[in-house]
């Protein structure tokens, strides 16, 4: 028994230097080799031991296969790309522009236009309660009063003087006596008498062509020797076959142009 384990003593050793032999050399660094970190020499790192702390990392190549599907793949999905891109329209979106502030638009009060004349739908004028007028022979358009509730018209003259002319009975009066312009001269028709307080008085009746709107024709007068504002006064024989008298208004027919007498 002690002999056996003799023998193996031999053994036992000869096996642990072999071992020894085998493992790994140690590598010697100096200090002064090493790179120092900016902090100082608290924590020094081996290169070695840097190195060998890192796991390593080997990069194998895909297998040929698997190459060939990526490209078939990456090949459909950009072909799907397409596909939809030519399907859905480019949208572009408009461009908006500023529109400009719309300014309040103030409502025109537009006043009630009333014609320069009017005709009826008989064909008769339109007559307001005091109308221009023309009398042919006087160069100026006189202002005169629809007086409905009479039954001739009359004339007011400031000035009034008669003579004969021919044997016949002539008429001269002046309308306006500050315009000379407005006088006439006419023969009188006839004589008619009208009670005037307690006498009777005789009133010459003269025929003078007149001009309202577009109606003109002669027309009788009253010839009263008085001066008033408006000289003339038409009556129903002018009205009635002629004209309505609308008495809330007034001129509205226009007022009539005077021609140019000849020198």
């Amino acid at each position: 028994m002690i002999r056996q384990w003799k023998r193996s003593v031999p053994l036992v050793l000869a096996g642990g230097l072999a071992a020894c032999s085998s493992t790994v050399p140690v590598h010697h660094t100096r200090l002064d080799s090493l790179t120092l970190p900016p902090g100082g020499t608290q924590e020094i790192v081996h290169p070695q031991l840097l190195e060998e702390s890192q796991p390593l990392i080997q990069r194998t190549a895909p297998p040929h296969g698997a190459a060939i599907d990526q490209s078939v793949h990456h090949r459909s999905v950009t072909q799907e790309q397409a596909t939809l891109q030519e399907a859905i329209p480019d949208f572009v979106q408009p461009e908006i522009k500023p529109q400009p502030r719309k300014q309040p638009q103030l409502k025109q009060q537009h006043k009630k236009e009333i014609p320069h004349y009017t005709m009826m739908g008989d064909g008769r004028l339109l007559l307001g309660q005091t109308e221009w007028i023309w009398l042919p022979g006087i160069d100026l358009p006189l202002k005169a009063n629809m007086a409905t509730d009479q039954q001739l018209s009359s004339i007011y003259a400031a000035e009034v003087h008669y003579f004969k002319r021919n044997g016949q009975q002539w008429v001269t009066f002046h309308l306006l006596p500050k315009k000379p312009q407005a006088a006439m001269s006419l023969p009188v028709n006839y004589w008619i008498k009208e009670k005037a307080d307690r006498s009777v008085e005789r009133i010459p009746v003269i025929i003078s062509w007149i001009e309202i709107g577009e109606v003109k024709e002669p027309v009788e007068f009253k010839l009263y020797h008085e001066q008033r504002v408006s000289p003339v006064t038409i009556g129903r024989n002018f009205l009635k076959d002629n004209a309505v008298v609308d008495q809330g208004r007034r001129y509205v027919q226009p007022k009539p142009e005077i021609p140019e007498t000849e020198q």
